[in-house]
C-alpha cells in the first residue's frame, strides 16, 4: 500500500468517526422545519450554551400578523411547572430567551408555533434539553481539540502501517504523547473552565468523557509497553486502535456533568441514567 493512500485513509476514518461523535451529542443543535404557505422554514434549537448569558432561541419567521410563538421550559431533571413565554419579532425572526443558569444546569424546554391561534407547529412530545457550561478560552479549547483528532489520526495511522508491513514505532510514540497532551492534560482543564472540575471520571466520578479518554490512554500506554525497544507486539496496537475508534465514536458529552437543583451538586456519568 502507498504510503500517501495510507494517509488519505487515516484521515477519511478519523474525519468520519470525529463528525459521527460531534452531530450524534447531546450537544449538538436539533434542527427542525416547518412548512408554512408552501415553504420550508428551517430552524434549530440549541441544546449547549455558556453561562455568560440567556440562550436565545430564533425562528426564521418575517413579520406576519397571523403567527405567533410560544416557549415553556422547566428545571431539568425537576418536576416543577412549566414556565411560559412569548417569542417577539426582532428583524426577520421571532426570537425569545431561555434564562442562564449554573455550570452544568439544565433547561428542559419545547416551542409552540401559532397561526391565528391554533398550533401549527409543537415539539411538546420531544422536547429538548439545553446545558449550561462555562466558557473555555479558545487558547485551550483549539489546542485540545486539534490535539485529540490528530492522536486518533495517528491511532489510525499506526495500525494501517503495520498491515501494510511498514515502520510504526515512531508513530506509536506519537500517538501516545498527542493523546496524553490532549486527553490527560488539556482535557481535564477543559472540564476545569465549563463545569468547575478537573477531573470526574474514575476514582472521583463516572463521567463518561473523561472515563473514555482513561480507557484510550490506558491501552495506548500497554501497546507501548509492549512495543519498546527490540519488542514487537503488534496485536496490541490493534486493539488500542480498535479500542479508540470505538469509544471515540461514542456522541460526546453523553452522561456528562448536570447540576441536581435539589442539593446544588454536579453529578455525572451513568448515574444520570437513574434519574
Amino acid at each position: 500500500m502507498k504510503k500517501w493512500l495510507i494517509g488519505i485513509l487515516a484521515f477519511v476514518l478519523t474525519v468520519g468517526a470525529a463528525y459521527y461523535q460531534r452531530v450524534t451529542g447531546p450537544t449538538y443543535p436539533k434542527k427542525e422545519t416547518l412548512n408554512y404557505q408552501g415553504k420550508t422554514i428551517n430552524f434549530v434549537l440549541p441544546h449547549s450554551h455558556e453561562t455568560s448569558g440567556n440562550c436565545p432561541v430564533y425562528i426564521p419567521l418575517k413579520d406576519n400578523n397571523n403567527l405567533s410563538a410560544k416557549l415553556f421550559y422547566r428545571l431539568y431533571p425537576t418536576t416543577l411547572p412549566l414556565t411560559e413565554i412569548n417569542f417577539s419579532q426582532q428583524g426577520d425572526s421571532l426570537v425569545t430567551e431561555l434564562p442562564k443558569q449554573p455550570s452544568a444546569g439544565k433547561l428542559l424546554y419545547y416551542v409552540e408555533i401559532l397561526e391565528n391561534g391554533k398550533i401549527i407547529f409543537s415539539n411538546e412530545n420531544d422536547p429538548e434539553i439545553v446545558r449550561f457550561k462555562g466558557h473555555v478560552p479558545l487558547y485551550i479549547l483549539i489546542p485540545h481539540i486539534l490535539l485529540m483528532f490528530f492522536s486518533m489520526f495517528f491511532a489510525v495511522f499506526v495500525a494501517l502501517r503495520i498491515f501494510a508491513k511498514m515502520k510504526y514505532k515512531p508513530y506509536l510514540y506519537t500517538t501516545v504523547i498527542l493523546l496524553f497532551l490532549g486527553g490527560m492534560v488539556l482535557g481535564p482543564i477543559v472540564q476545569k473552565f465549563a463545569f468547575g472540575e478537573l477531573w470526574t471520571g474514575i476514582p472521583f466520578g463516572w463521567d463518561l468523557t473523561d472515563n473514555k479518554t482513561l480507557i484510550a490512554f490506558a491501552f495506548w500506554l500497554i501497546a507501548l509497553f509492549t512495543n519498546l525497544e527490540s519488542r514487537e507486539n503488534k496485536i496490541w496496537i490493534i486493539l488500542a486502535t480498535v479500542i479508540t475508534l470505538v469509544i471515540f465514536s461514542i456522541p460526546h458529552s453523553m452522561f456528562g456533568s448536570q447540576l441536581d437543583y435539589e442539593t446544588g451538586k454536579t453529578i455525572q456519568g451513568f448515574i444520570l441514567l437513574f434519574i
